[in-house]
């Protein structure tokens, strides 16, 4: 389901690994280049923070997936699924900005970065 009627044309993105986009298009480019490392993916809805002030909403919560391979995550319980969004509107109502902040690494796949290998009690 579309739902770009709810952005500005020129709306500015931001996706890690991918960096800053603007409109439909460039966030078409990111949308493709995710869905060769996503199998599929879902945002529970059930434990989501969202406060908002003035013309911002935050939204900070956790997804559920698996990679193309089929290795799965679920945020909280594995390391990666965690995810908070910013998002700004404008005097219409329309997003003009969204900056997503999260580990593309959603199976940790990627062992370097994980700075402390020997930590006593792990929590995710």
């Amino acid at each position: 389901m579309p739902v770009f009627h709810l952005f500005t044309e020129d709306f500015q993105f931001y996706f890690p690994k991918f960096g800053i986009g603007r409109g439909v298009e460039e966030f078409m480019e990111l949308a493709i280049g995710a869905q060769t490392s996503i199998g599929k993916i879902a945002h529970r809805i059930d434990n989501l923070l969202a406060p908002s002030g003035s013309n911002l909403v935050v939204a900070e919560g956790v997804t559920t997936g698996s990679d193309g391979q089929g290795k799965e995550w679920s945020g909280g319980e594995t390391p990666g699924g965690r995810f908070c969004s910013v998002f700004s509107f404008n005097a219409d109502g329309q997003i003009d900005r969204m900056h997503v902040y999260l580990d593309p690494d959603y199976t940790g796949e990627h062992q370097e970065g994980f700075r402390w290998p020997n930590r006593k009690r792990q929590e995710w």
